[in-house]
């Protein structure tokens, strides 16, 4: 449903996504992320160990992503908690991920460059050696579309909406 449509923006569209996360006391951050892959209701990003982002996920793991369709006006808020991926065989999975991430991206950049006939100045988009990975697990996805119609679709617990 939601989440399915989510899944293929995500798959097809920018291999960023814009992340939004708080601090204890309640400041917010926003920054974009890459994004790596979906797999069931997980979705994975990368990041560096280090920066607001990582910091408040370590105090706080309820984060919310925000993708957009502008062709047809409509956004997808997705909500959920993070578990941070640092070490282990399934960070190691990832390693081959996100350098094949890293190539995609790349090509992406070079074809853009030679489409709109004015090369990018920098070809560089490798991510840092020492990388972490976010596995969000995702909650909710609301679509927010014109006049601020909304769906939902909720993948919480009884015991999580209880919670909420």
């Amino acid at each position: 449903m939601l989440f399915d449509r989510v899944k293929i923006m995500l798959k097809l569209g920018s291999r960023f996504v814009t992340i939004a996360t708080a601090a204890q006391d309640g400041t917010p951050n926003v920054s974009v992320k890459l994004y790596v892959k979906t797999e069931g209701r997980h979705i994975y990003l990368v990041d560096r160990p280090f920066g607001k982002t990582w910091e408040n996920i370590n105090k706080n793991p309820k984060v919310c992503l925000f993708l957009a369709e502008q062709e047809i006006m409509r956004g997808y808020k997705i909500i959920g908690s993070v578990e941070v991926i640092d070490k282990g065989p399934e960070h190691r999975q990832m390693v081959q991920e996100v350098q094949e991430a890293e190539v995609a991206l790349l090509v992406n950049r070079v074809i853009e460059g030679v489409q709109r006939a004015k090369a990018h100045k920098d070809h560089d988009v490798t991510i840092s050696d020492r990388f972490v990975v976010y596995k969000l697990t995702v909650k909710e996805v609301v679509e927010i579309g014109l006049q601020g119609k909304r769906q939902t679709e909720s993948f919480r617990t009884a015991v999580e909406e209880y919670e909420a």
